[in-house]
């Protein structure tokens, strides 16, 4: 049996940080930031894709500064078809490209691993940000979802309250 803290790095350019995979995300450096990330959600206004919290036992990768501390994390799951659930840098480390290296790092492990066919993503259609993130990294755009909210996501009160 593995261990849950496994893990493994990937080569990065020399800078103040470096990308280490985790088998089991609860048990990384990467757990805590996952808090701030979803209260970051809500503050945005972006609790319309209101991502469930990503199961502890997900896999994930961190890039990990030089003190050994988190400071931008992603998680994925999947087997052929991979799915990020959750993606984040820390407002103090961000425009660095840092969740650039986390997703490029993550694609070479899928084409390391051969049976990986696609690395799927999605996020709120106002966080413009992350749109071009995606759009710079190379990512199209498939989809467009749309919903019928009969109750808010956070306090269960009808849309027109």
């Amino acid at each position: 049996m593995d261990n849950p803290s496994q893990k493994s790095d990937q080569r990065t350019a020399e800078g103040p940080y470096r990308i280490r995979f985790y088998e089991n995300c609860g048990y990384s450096p990467a757990q805590r930031l996952v808090a701030r990330a979803m209260v970051e959600i809500e503050e945005r206004g972006f609790h319309g894709r209101r991502p469930g919290w990503p199961m502890p036992e997900t896999p994930c990768m961190a890039a990990i500064d030089k003190e050994g501390n988190a400071i931008g994390l992603l998680t994925y799951f999947g087997e052929s078809d991979w799915q990020i659930l959750l993606a984040y840098v820390s407002p103090e480390h961000r425009r660095k490209g840092i969740h650039t290296a986390l997703h490029t790092a993550l694609v070479d492990k899928a084409k390391k691993q051969g049976n990986v066919f696609s690395i799927n993503s999605s996020t709120h259609v106002n966080n413009l940000a992350a749109q071009a993130a995606f759009k710079a990294q190379g990512r199209v755009k498939e989809s467009i979802n749309y919903s019928f909210r009969l109750k808010d996501w956070g306090d269960g009160k009808e849309p027109t309250e």
